[in-house]
């Protein structure tokens, strides 16, 4: 599904979808318990402040980004697969340099749609 997100200009397009994210998408996550959850963050600006969103707001998640060690890599895949985490941010940059296999994955939501279509 695809939901179009008005906004007055460039510079607020990020700002408009991480709302509209936080306040229609992210209920209907945590409301139906739903695990195994990827979330795809184009910018590590985006991921930073969902981040710092959902830890507020007590989400189960692990995280990915190009700047996670590879003893978290492992760690968070590892509680995503077995469901101790219900949600994984995942930026588009470390996924273009370490495409790591992620185990479990049951849903998939692009916050931003990727730069590259590789």
């Amino acid at each position: 599904m695809f939901y179009r997100v008005d906004c007055d200009g460039f510079m607020g397009a990020a700002k408009a979808r991480r709302d509209y994210f936080l306040e229609h998408v992210l209920p209907q996550i945590t409301q139906a318990r739903r695990q195994h959850v990827l979330i795809f963050i184009p910018s590590y600006f985006d991921f930073v402040a969902l981040r710092n969103e959902l830890k507020d707001r007590q989400v189960s998640m692990a995280q990915l980004c190009e700047y996670t060690t590879p003893a978290n890599v492992s760690r968070a895949r590892s509680y995503f697969f077995h469901g101790q985490r219900a949600v994984m941010l995942y930026t588009e940059r470390f996924h273009y340099h370490r495409r790591p296999r992620i185990r479990g994955l049951q849903h998939i939501v692009f916050v931003g749609m990727p730069l590259f279509p590789q």
